[in-house]
């Protein structure tokens, strides 16, 4: 059993070890989360309490990044002539599930915030 238990444990580290960069930026980018969730979830999944903080960190690093590089490239450029029209379109399902899954927890910490 150990000697299945080692590799899968290295496996599961080679993906999961380090802080998915892209799952931590389409979390703050959700109006609905912002910077809440990368904070509860990281203390959560990464211990101790610093080495959370640092994985906080390499994200916004990483999002400012992003939006430096956005900037400078649509710098100068003046905005379209036409505005945005307000969508009405719903497509969210009514759908509900008695089943609590860890987003529904993560979720009401947010509206509590």
């Amino acid at each position: 059993m150990r000697n299945m238990a080692i590799p899968m444990k290295e496996k599961f580290d080679k993906y999961w070890g380090e802080c998915n960069m892209i799952m931590a930026l389409a979390s703050i980018l959700d109006p609905r989360c912002k910077l809440y969730v990368i904070n509860y979830c990281f203390s959560l999944i990464y211990k101790p309490d610093y080495v959370a903080s640092e994985n906080v960190d390499k994200v916004m690093n990483y999002l400012q990044l992003m939006y430096d590089e956005y900037a400078d490239k649509y710098r100068g450029e003046t905005t379209s002539s036409h505005e945005v029209g307000n969508n009405d379109n719903n497509s969210s399902s009514n759908v509900t599930s008695s089943i609590v899954t860890g987003f529904d927890q993560i979720m009401s910490i947010v509206r509590e915030k």
